[in-house]
């Protein structure tokens, strides 16, 4: 059992001033500000500090500084982990080629298979099947369809565990893509379209 003492806790009713919060484990067994401490409990003095749940971050691309999930994974996610982000997903963009997609995605599936990445939860995908006229550097992407010769190795590099793909629907005209997510049970995220 572990006991944080003088926190700023961040519940959903609001925050509590000077709270006791009690873990077992990852359970939070209780949080209060009149408390009785078990006499085994590790206590932390959080001095003040705020402790709340980790953050989900669902879309991020690298660390803001200095890397990205296509350049090397772990300072992107020891970075977001230090600043409270608990849970990633490590979303690559479109901007890359299919040979390079394909690498990238091979690249963080191993270090997420061999345990380097602990706090990421799957990879995503911003595209490649975007609109080339909507977003950043969207012209790079170069793809004029979705193909399944690209989607279904990106599909097996990282063992069908994808917890979101963004496209633009104007890409797919077809359904074929649309249909092969719903199949798979993959979360589609609609973006860089002109679809009304």
């Amino acid at each position: 059992m572990k006991a944080i003492i003088h926190a700023k806790a961040v519940t959903p009713g609001g925050i509590i001033d000077n709270a006791t919060l009690l873990l077992d484990g990852a359970i939070i067994r209780a949080i209060g500000t009149d408390l009785q401490i078990p006499a085994d409990a590790q206590v932390l003095d959080a001095e003040g500090m705020w402790v709340g749940p980790g953050f989900v971050d669902i879309h991020l691309h690298g660390d803001g500084i200095e890397s990205r999930w296509e350049w090397d994974p772990v300072p992107v996610a020891a970075h977001h982990l230090k600043h409270g982000s608990t849970t990633m997903v490590a979303y690559l963009p479109y901007s890359l080629s299919k040979e390079d997609l394909l690498k990238a995605t091979q690249m963080v599936q191993q270090k997420l298979d061999d345990g380097k990445l602990p706090n990421v939860w799957a990879i995503g995908y911003e595209g490649p099947f975007i609109n080339p006229n909507q977003g950043a550097n969207s012209e790079s992407a170069g793809r004029t369809g979705t193909d399944p010769d690209e989607y279904i190795p990106l599909y097996e590099a990282c063992h069908g565990k994808i917890a979101q793909w963004m496209y633009a629907p104007e890409m797919d005209p077809t359904g074929q893509f649309g249909d092969f997510l719903r199949e798979k049970g993959i979360t589609a995220a609609i973006g860089h379209t002109q679809a009304s």
